[in-house]
């Protein structure tokens, strides 16, 4: 493994509405905090002495970023703002589809998507669908 994919922690302090905005960015866009912070900090990186930007970084429009087909236990918690532990108890009890890529599990979109949609829903006593 490479000096470029090491990963050490980073500890941070920001404020509550930086932390909610953080948290809502990650969601929308269905990527980590770990994957959104590193490109920010890419990309400010990426900005001349003379602040002016650099095509493709803050400031200037991004090429849009594909949306991954499937997500590894970690982004699933985050998008379900569950633990991680939480994720693989249903993946272990084959109540959340997925599959194992090398040596960690990956969760498709649509297949998470669908699992919500069945899972164990609670709805208020004479809750009717309307269709």
């Amino acid at each position: 493994m490479g000096a470029m994919s090491e990963r050490v922690p980073l500890f941070v302090r920001l404020t509550a509405e930086q932390a909610r905005q953080l948290d809502d960015h990650v969601q929308r866009v269905g990527r980590s905090k770990q994957d959104v912070v590193g490109r920010l900090l890419a990309s400010s990186m990426a900005m001349p002495d003379d602040g002016a930007p650099v095509p493709g970084s803050v400031g200037q429009a991004a090429a849009p970023v594909p949306t991954p087909v499937a997500l590894t236990v970690s982004e699933v918690a985050a998008a379900l703002q569950v633990d991680e532990a939480a994720v693989n108890e249903r993946i272990d009890a084959g109540d959340l589809p997925a599959r194992r890529l090398g040596d960690e599990w990956r969760v498709g979109r649509e297949a998470l998507a669908d699992w919500l949609g069945e899972s164990d829903v609670r709805r208020p006593a004479g809750f009717r669908p309307t269709a």
